[in-house]
């Protein structure tokens, strides 16, 4: 199972809505936790399977103006590290 869903939310942190941010912890984070939810019960049960989340550099390294968007991508790759 491929995630690959995402986008990048930028601006300053005090300028971007709550709602906004919201929306992009959805689609980047729990976007692809709903989808692994899913797919790992069948995968335990036919004891085979792989699941492949794409993040990007943004889960590793951070640039000024792009906070939400790493902090989402930070949180993808610690659940891909995390989850067995």
């Amino acid at each position: 199972m491929i995630n690959n869903a995402g986008y990048d939310l930028d601006g300053a942190i005090e300028e971007i809505s709550m709602d906004e941010m919201r929306a992009q912890c959805e689609t980047n984070f729990f976007g692809a936790v709903k989808v692994m939810k899913e797919v790992i019960p069948i995968m335990r049960n036919q004891k085979n399977g792989k699941i492949v989340n794409i993040t990007s550099m943004g889960g590793r390294i951070a640039i000024p103006f792009h906070s939400i968007y790493h902090a989402t991508k930070f949180a993808l790759e610690g659940i891909s590290e995390s989850t067995i």
